[in-house]
């Protein structure tokens, strides 16, 4: 069999080989033409025609490959959205339109676009909630001058603490980047504060709204942003559950217990039911635990002194539509971000030039892989046939070698009997 093939084979070259060489010869005259035409033209121009030639090559090759490469990633990227959140193929191609569009108009490319909308997919968001939530989450990243991952990740998990209210993902970004330039808060601490706070808020029945401006008093006493989900969430759990020395405590200053579960009163009323009643720090400790009392102490002062920012951070956040847009504009109005924006330009005009020849390409990959593995397949049918021809083979040079070595042996020693 492998014979037969073998020999089938040389006779098909055999054929095809003056076709082949006829070929050759006129693609050899057809540059040889081009090569004359050009010195010339540089003959004539001094040399600049070869030099601009060679330069217009070089950058068109170079665009090419630089729109594969990107192209093929793209591609990949987005192959992954699709697979990761169950796309259809009309859902597929919105979420890649989405993304192209993003990757053309903000600083973000739209590969790092695709990026994002797999941490949406991976959080479990559906297609339309990723379409909504992309492009506020890269503006966010923007405004605040961070990596893209880091925005989509306190979005999604913040819908999610805040599912029951409906909040959509352009809400939650405004409502950030107004905390953003209202308190101490930028997004890392802030996506820490709303780790350990966020569920506490809206398990209580508080918006996201008044949440995200009462961790803000935490922050603004100095504490971290895990620090201050922290103390929020463990003044409110007390304060929800108050043991009976708490209970003893608030009696003291004419309260109960109800007067400070966070069920019933919000963030702010707690805080001047606190202030008004100018407990002490001591107290406060055994009413909203150890480790919280002494910020609540701190936060209730500036609730009856009246120096709280916490109304006026309400509601600026609550009137905070357009936000995220407004903030992202002024944040990005530099050369450095200005650049950016035209390096994902840059990016859209690549993927449009890979537009024009992926499906050809992607078929041509496909035919060749099927031939490689139609190749090898023959191979493995074939194999012991190969495996015996090719043992003859290594027998037969084998044999050679025997013999040009024994000659070599007889040629040596007659010398040396020359010479003796």
């Amino acid at each position: 069999m492998a014979s037969s093939n073998i020999a089938k084979l040389f006779v098909e070259i055999g054929f095809k080989d003056k076709e082949l060489s006829k070929g050759l010869r006129n693609a050899e005259r057809g540059l040889t033409r081009l090569n004359t035409s050009i010195n010339r033209m540089n003959t004539a121009l001094g040399g600049a025609a070869s030099k601009a030639f060679y330069a217009f090559t070089g950058s068109v090759t170079a665009f090419m490959t630089a729109s594969a490469m990107v192209g093929a990633r793209f591609d990949r990227e987005m192959t992954f959205v699709g697979a990761i959140s169950n796309a259809t193929e009309q859902d597929l191609q919105s979420l890649t339109d989405k993304a192209r569009d993003l990757g053309a108009t903000t600083m973000y490319t739209a590969t790092q676009s695709a990026t994002a909308m797999q941490n949406f997919a991976r959080a479990g968001m559906d297609v339309n909630e990723i379409l909504d939530a992309t492009g506020p989450a890269l503006k966010l990243a923007g405004a605040a001058g961070e990596d893209m991952s880091l925005s989509t990740q306190p979005l999604a998990a913040t819908m999610a603490q805040f599912s029951s209210q409906g909040y959509e993902a352009g809400t939650v970004a405004d409502v950030f980047a107004t905390a953003l330039t209202g308190s101490l808060f930028d997004l890392r601490s802030l996506t820490e504060a709303m780790k350990y706070g966020g569920t506490v808020g809206a398990n209580f029945g508080m918006t996201l709204e008044e949440t995200t401006a009462a961790l803000a008093q935490f922050r603004n006493l100095g504490l971290e942003g895990s620090l201050a989900g922290t103390n929020f969430r463990m003044a409110m759990a007390h304060a929800a559950k108050a043991t009976d020395k708490a209970r003893k405590v608030l009696a003291k200053y004419g309260l109960t217990a109800k007067d400070i579960n966070p069920e019933l009163h919000s963030f702010g009323e707690i805080m001047e039911t606190v202030g008004e009643a100018s407990m002490s720090t001591t107290d406060l400790l055994e009413v909203f635990g150890r480790r919280a009392g002494a910020n609540i102490a701190g936060i209730a002062t500036q609730f009856a002194d009246g120096s709280t920012t916490f109304y006026e951070l309400l509601g600026d956040i609550e009137g905070s539509a357009g936000a995220v847009e407004s903030l992202y504009q002024r944040a990005t109005s530099n050369v450095l971000d200005e650049f950016k924006i035209l390096k994902s330009a840059f990016q859209e005009l690549l993927l449009t030039t890979f537009d024009q020849y992926r499906d050809p390409a992607l078929s041509l990959l496909k035919d060749i892989t099927g031939g490689v593995n139609s190749l090898t397949a023959g191979v493995k049918e074939d194999s012991n046939a190969i495996r015996a021809s090719i043992d003859e083979l290594f027998a037969y040079l084998r044999s050679i070698f025997i013999f040009a070595e024994g000659d070599a042996s007889s040629l040596i020693a007659n010398l040396i009997k020359g010479f003796t």
